[in-house]
């Protein structure tokens, strides 16, 4: 009871029955709540599942498709619970859910229960009440209140969460794709990769690739691949597909070339990348150094040389490195393949140090930190050379030279190496003659000396023979040069024999010269007369004769040779000049002799440049000029107009002008036809040829200009012959004199050398005794050919001369039998009968500086 009034109550079977209702509908509803989580989840599974099939499902969608998940279980299911079970947790509740359905039994029942709970009128009578209850209960008794659950949907969310479990199940239990989208669903946020069937290796996120060019990029299968495609794709930007196929476990695509940045898509079956393609220049070199290490006996410091041409030439011997730097850092280097000896410093390259004594090849190549190589490895080729021999060069040093003892031969030098010049200097050694000198002297000295730095050197050279204590004869001189390699032969200039003679010796070679030269003039002079007979001849003929083309032909051969001989003449005056120069040199010659000589060389020189060449000229003009007035010519005296122009016709004389003009400009000196008044002679025919044509008045002047300078000719040589027979005479002095110093270096060399051996057997004495013994016998038979030729000349010269001391010396040398002596005092001292032959060649001396005082006189 409350407040007084008895306390309703429901009937126990209808109480059972809302409370049976209520459970079922929390059972239904917690039922479908449950199934539409398991729903979401494996829905939102199945998705990742599927998408990671398709390609790389973003962070986003596996974000979503957790939170979808987590919904079902976070959200929907507490939201059911208060929904279904919190909210219908009481009698009341469940009569009005029923109400709902059936709001008449429902609004029934809600009644009873309010009733039953004392909350309807306090007035009512309680019997009546509980009779309404029990009303209520009977009419409802038979009504199932289950089949008012409101829109029951169990069975079918059963069913569908149940298939979605198995499909998510199978997902799940699939080897490695399952395990791999429950992760990546369950850790949207984390680095999973996606699982995929097949399975790509190595394959990067970035890629750098060469600007402009075309590139083959490889994709690998993985080992754990379970599916093998056939083909594969890849995509450049908005590009077209690039198709290829497999090639083992290798797809290879060949990619256009590209000049921007961009995304690169690999699509092989179910495997999806995405690669960042960067399009850069392939690394370069930008500059290559050889570091070089010259042989020590060279004194050079470490070289550098560029060697960017790919070609590098190199001492052997040398020991060289090479430093290459690229244009951007370096991830690796080799040379010739091998990389265990090279250092990489950044963008540089270092090589090992190497020897250089063959040919040999570096083959530089590189990769950057992008993985670019360059496009061709550079090849640097290593030539090896030899240290090249030094060079020399001498100026003013002729092949042959007469120098007097006395004089000094200045001479420029230039030598050069390309590792620098040590010395410089000169040889010298007389020649060798088995008889007269077989063991020559020999010496050298050094001229100037070099550096490690002068490559080039210059220097004046002299030479002196008196200085350097050389005897008069002949010497071979050469110039030397030598650079700092060990071992290596002298270097020389070309051989100058240089004929070393003294004062005396020197004038009478003078005098042999200008014999010769003497003999050569005459020839032209000899020469000059022929062409002058031959000139004579063709000046006595006919007009007609003349006029035919066999004398102008001749004619013209006259003017070309001479022409020829006047060259010859200017030659000689040429040689002859140089005699005297040479001549100068001696104060032996008397000074006005060769002003002499020097008056008649300006004579021949005139007449090669001026009288032979006139003559030449006017033989010329004659070989050209017209043929007229030979037909006609009168045998009978005539009354003849000579006034020039009269005897000849308009174009003659036009002719004959030209021919006058010629002869002007040719340079001839003969004054043409003299002006005057007309005249008129009785013309004869004492001289057929002369003046009667045109070629006939040229030869006039040709026969007449030559046969005045043969008369100077022959003039000067009759001058240049007498001059020649005093400087003759003057030479039997000298020679004389030499002859007698010989035998006095004969005795002083047995005297000196041979003191204690005098008459000793010669083969018994020692090696050098020999020696010299043999050089005096060739020394002693050549003073013998001497005396014999002054002999001769002094018989020839008198035949000449006529000079009474000429034969007089001879007639003394011949009746002495000074040949015969000394013949026989080289046999004396060939066989070591010192004594005897020194007695003979110290009175020889005398005899000879006796004839000579007999000779002496002017000139």
């Amino acid at each position: 009871m409350s407040n007084g009034r008895p306390r309703l109550k429901l009937p126990t079977d209808l109480k059972d029955k809302l409370v049976g209702f209520q459970r079922r509908v929390w059972s239904i509803k917690l039922t479908e709540a449950v199934c539409i989580a398991i729903l979401l989840t494996t829905i939102s599974y199945l998705v990742i599942f599927a998408s990671d099939r398709i390609g790389e499902t973003s962070v986003f969608l596996r974000s979503t498709a957790l939170a979808v998940g987590l919904f079902g279980w976070l959200v929907w299911v507490p939201l059911m619970l208060y929904r279904w079970v919190f909210r219908h947790r009481r009698l009341e509740d469940v009569a009005r859910l029923l109400a709902s359905e059936k709001p008449l039994i429902g609004d029934h029942l809600l009644g009873v229960i309010e009733l039953s709970q004392n909350a309807g009128d306090k007035n009512a009578s309680p019997a009546l009440c509980q009779a309404a209850i029990e009303q209520v209960a009977d009419d409802t008794r038979e009504i199932d209140f289950l089949q008012f659950v409101p829109n029951p949907r169990h069975v079918a969310r059963i069913i569908t969460g149940g298939i979605c479990c198995l499909l998510a199940l199978g997902a799940f239990l699939t080897p490695g794709a399952g395990p791999n989208a429950m992760a990546r669903w369950a850790k949207p946020l984390a680095n999973i990769q996606r699982y995929t069937f097949a399975q790509l290796a190595q394959v990067p996120d970035e890629l750098v690739v060469p600007i402009g060019e075309s590139f083959a990029f490889n994709v690998p299968l993985s080992e754990e691949t379970v599916w093998k495609p056939s083909s594969g794709k890849a995509r450049f930007r908005s590009q077209s597909v690039v198709t290829t196929t497999r090639d083992g476990n290798r797809y290879t695509f060949e990619i256009p070339p590209q000049n921007e940045a961009g995304s690169l898509t690999l699509k092989i079956g179910d495997a999806r990348h995405t690669i960042a393609v960067q399009p850069k220049p392939r690394p370069e070199l930008t500059g290559i150094l050889a570091n070089v290490d010259l042989p020590d006996y060279l004194g050079y410091p470490l070289q550098q040389k560029d060697v960017r041409g790919g070609s590098v030439s190199i001492v052997k011997g040398s020991h060289a490195s090479f430093e290459a730097k690229a244009s951007r850092e370096l991830r690796e280097a080799s040379i010739n393949g091998a990389e265990d000896q090279v250092t990489l410093q950044g963008d540089t390259i270092k090589s090992p140090r190497v020897l250089v004594d063959e040919t040999d090849d570096q083959q530089f190549t590189w990769t950057d930190v992008d993985g670019l190589s360059a496009r061709a490895p550079f090849n640097l080729k290593i030539r090896p050379i030899d240290d090249r021999a030094p060079t020399i060069q001498c100026a003013n040093l002729p092949a042959e030279k007469v120098i007097l003892d006395e004089d000094v031969l200045t001479f420029e030098i230039s030598s050069a190496d390309d590792f620098g010049v040590r010395t410089v200097g000169v040889e010298w050694s007389g020649v060798e003659d088995f008889r007269r000198n077989p063991v020559p002297e020999k010496g050298e000295f050094v001229l100037t000396g070099g550096s490690h730095q002068h490559t080039s050197l210059e220097a004046q050279g002299t030479f002196g023979a008196k200085n350097l204590g050389i005897k008069p004869q002949p010497i071979d001189f050469r110039v030397y040069t030598e650079d700092y390699m060990p071992g290596r032969e002298r270097v020389y200039s070309p051989t100058c024999r240089l004929y070393v003679l003294d004062r005396e010796q020197h004038m009478i070679w003078i005098t042999e010269k200008l014999h010769e030269w003497e003999r050569q003039a005459l020839e032209v002079r000899d020469q000059e007369e022929r062409l002058f007979e031959t000139n004579q001849e063709l000046r006595g003929m006919s007009p007609d004769e003349l006029n035919s083309e066999s004398n102008r032909r001749k004619i013209a051969r006259q003017a070309a040779a001479e022409r020829a001989n006047a060259r010859r003449l200017g030659d000689l005056t040429i040689s002859g000049e140089q005699l005297i120069t040479e001549a100068l040199r001696n104060d032996e010659f008397n000074v006005v002799t060769l002003e002499k000589w020097a008056k008649m060389l300006a004579v021949l020189k005139k007449l090669s440049q001026k009288d032979m060449p006139s003559v030449a000229n006017l033989l010329g003009q004659a070989a050209n000029a017209p043929a007229s007035g030979g037909a006609s010519s009168p045998s009978a005296p005539q009354v003849v107009d000579v006034e020039q122009g009269a005897r000849q016709d308009p174009d003659d004389s036009e002719n004959e002008k030209k021919d006058d003009d010629g002869s002007a400009n040719s340079g001839s000196t003969s004054p043409g036809p003299p002006l005057g008044l007309p005249s008129t002679t009785l013309a004869s025919k004492s001289q057929p040829g002369s003046g009667s044509c045109p070629a006939g008045q040229k030869m006039d002047q040709a026969v007449e200009e030559q046969e005045a300078l043969l008369a100077e000719f022959n003039a000067i040589m009759s001058d240049l012959a007498k001059l020649l027979q005093e400087l003759q005479g003057s030479t039997f002095v000298k020679r004389l004199k030499a002859a007698a110093r010989s035998e006095l270096s004969l005795a002083a060399s047995l005297h000196d050398r041979l003191e204690n051996s005098f008459g000793d057997d010669s083969t018994l004495l020692t090696k050098a005794d020999q020696v010299l013994l043999r050089s005096l016998y060739v020394k002693q038979s050549d003073t013998a050919t001497d005396v014999r030729l002054i002999q001769e000349d002094l018989a020839a010269y008198f035949e000449r001369t006529q000079q009474s001391k000429f034969k007089t010396v001879h007639d003394e040398m011949k009746e002495t039998k000074v040949v015969s002596s000394f013949k026989q005092m080289s046999t004396a001292a060939k066989e070591n009968l010192s004594g005897e032959t020194i007695a003979q060649a110290e009175y020889w001396s005398d005899q000879l500086d006796r004839w000579a005082e007999i000779l002496v006189g002017p000139g």
